[in-house]
């Protein structure tokens, strides 16, 4: 077999491989728009209930399911979000201001209501070359998934190292 051959090969495994992804990418984004529909009035239904003098057992399941809603409703963003092609606008991102920015966001959202966010900066400076929109998910999705994953009460402890 000769070079120009397996060169061949290789390029049509890839161009296959391309369209499967596409296609994958075009049901995806035609899923999650059927889901959201029924999602979104889920939603507005939990919204009007909220306004209800409700028991205090009837509050929190309604709690519970609109956090749910809502979770769906942001994972549904990032398979929209996985199924696009990604454009990185990469730039240098100063870690610690960028945390900084976060933090006061991140403590005031509903999954970290009665947990404490401590974050630990590094010893020193620390600049990356990043995309600051897709690192800021980063972090936002990591806090969100530790508050999600630790008590009330708990404190999350949120350190930056040089390594």
């Amino acid at each position: 077999m000769t070079q120009r051959t397996i060169e061949l090969r290789s390029a049509q495994a890839k161009l296959i491989e391309h369209e499967r992804l596409a296609a994958i990418g075009e049901l995806a984004t035609m899923i999650v728009h059927e889901i959201r529909n029924p999602l979104t009035t889920v939603q507005l239904g939990l919204d009007y209930f909220k306004k209800l003098d409700l028991p205090q057992s009837a509050r929190v399941r309604l709690a519970l399911a609109a956090d749910e809603a809502r979770r769906l409703t942001h994972l549904l963003q990032e398979i929209l979000s996985y199924s696009k092609p990604q454009m990185l606008k990469l730039s240098k991102i100063e870690v610690d201001s960028l945390i900084q920015e976060l933090l006061v966001p991140l403590q005031a959202a509903p999954a970290a209501q009665r947990r404490q966010i401590e974050y630990v900066p590094a010893p020193s400076p620390m600049q990356i070359l990043g995309d600051r929109d897709k690192l800021k998910q980063v972090f936002i999705n990591l806090i969100r998934n530790a508050c999600e994953a630790v008590e009330p009460g708990e404190t999350i402890l949120w350190s930056v190292a040089d390594g």
